[in-house]
């Protein structure tokens, strides 16, 4: 039967898109100003996540792979009750789907690989629907993405206290979440991501300001561009 599981997650130092738009306004400095950047990456085939503490603070990025260090598969269980709650993401959610017997199995919905119907859909709305993979009916679009969301959500709040010894927690008034997107998607969708990451409850509604949209070659420039500044800083070091 579905019943809250455990998924397992494993840690690795490496490079984060964390970096913060820079302007002169008063939603841009509190941005710039936050205690935490948590970034999202929801992936045609797999999704991870990854903070930083601080500005300069010691990156963590999270993978679903048990020892392979993969990211995690994008496959979302939801429950069959009022709300379709999230049961599990990720390998969790496949393997927990293969063991229902039949009965079961018709008593969730299962989404794989649902990432691009927002760029199939050339008229990207609130209330487009999503086909699951293991029934007949839809979901709406936007809560499967807000389901997923709030899976990240969840880890980040469970794994930021253990990586900070304690020290710190998911406090949403500090932290901005960084939603990488495809360049290609228009403005519809990214907005739609937007309004998905609120419902999963990522920031207060006086606080939306701090749901930043980072186009994916964007982040992954930044992120080599701090690789290699690193790099260069550590060949600069004397030895002693």
């Amino acid at each position: 039967s579905l019943t809250e599981t455990d998924v397992d997650v494993t840690t690795t130092p490496d490079a984060l898109p964390n970096e913060a738009i820079h302007g002169a306004t008063e939603d841009q400095r509190e941005i710039e100003t936050s205690r935490m950047y948590i970034a999202v990456d929801v992936g045609t085939s797999n999704s991870g996540y990854g903070f930083v503490i601080g500005r300069h603070g010691t990156r963590y990025l999270f993978h679903g792979g048990k020892t392979d260090g993969k990211k995690v598969p994008t496959v979302l269980l939801l429950r069959n009750d009022q709300e379709k709650s999230l049961h599990s993401f990720g390998k969790t959610a496949w393997e927990t789907y293969e063991a229902l017997d039949d009965s079961e199995k018709k008593n969730c919905h299962l989404f794989n690989r649902f990432k691009m119907d927002l760029q199939r859909e050339k008229n990207v709305h609130a209330y487009m629907m999503i086909q699951a993979s293991n029934r007949d009916d839809a979901l709406p679009a936007q809560l499967v993405f807000a389901r997923t969301l709030e899976f990240f959500k969840k880890m980040a709040s469970r794994e930021i206290p253990l990586c900070s010894n304690g020290r710190e927690s998911l406090a949403e008034s500090a932290v901005t979440w960084v939603l990488t997107v495809p360049a290609i998607w228009g403005d519809r969708a990214r907005q739609f991501m937007r309004d998905a990451a609120e419902q999963a409850g990522m920031c207060p509604s006086d606080s939306k300001h701090k749901i930043v949209i980072e186009l994916e070659p964007e982040g992954a420039a930044l992120a080599c561009r701090d690789k290699l500044m690193e790099a260069w800083r550590d060949l600069s070091e004397p030895d002693i």
